[in-house]
């Protein structure tokens, strides 16, 4: 026998799955203005795709819904400008925020903003 609460939460769940499938739209959230404090869901699962470090400061951060995001670092982050990998330090619901930080070569480098972005540009060609 379900309880009520589960059953409304299979309801509700239910309700986004025949959405999905009839390519209704569900409410979402707002997105917020490049420059404005962010956060990327599901960091811990998935939810980000790609990333490039932008020195030793700062990273650009793609995430599964293919949204660009800038975090920079309270202090330099000396190993990330090399870094092969980068872990995320998230919230326990999974998101990223400002409130998180980058892990580099072991390094834990705290965030100072998390904002969404352009894509991170393009490195120039070398003339040579």
């Amino acid at each position: 026998m379900m309880s009520a609460k589960h059953l409304i939460a299979t309801l509700i769940s239910a309700g986004a799955l025949v959405a999905g499938v009839m390519g209704l739209a569900m409410p979402a959230h707002a997105q917020p203005a490049p420059g404005e404090e962010a956060s990327i869901p599901f960091a811990n699962r998935d939810g980000i795709t790609d990333y490039k470090a932008d020195g030793d400061r700062g990273l650009y951060i793609r995430s599964a819904n293919g949204e660009w995001y800038y975090a920079r670092t309270m202090a330099k982050c000396g190993r990330l400008r090399d870094a092969i990998t980068v872990g995320f330090e998230t919230a326990t619901n999974g998101e990223l925020d400002r409130k998180g930080a980058l892990v580099a070569q072991g390094w834990r480098c705290p965030l100072e903003s998390l904002v969404r972005s352009d894509a991170p540009p393009k490195k120039a060609k070398s003339r040579g």
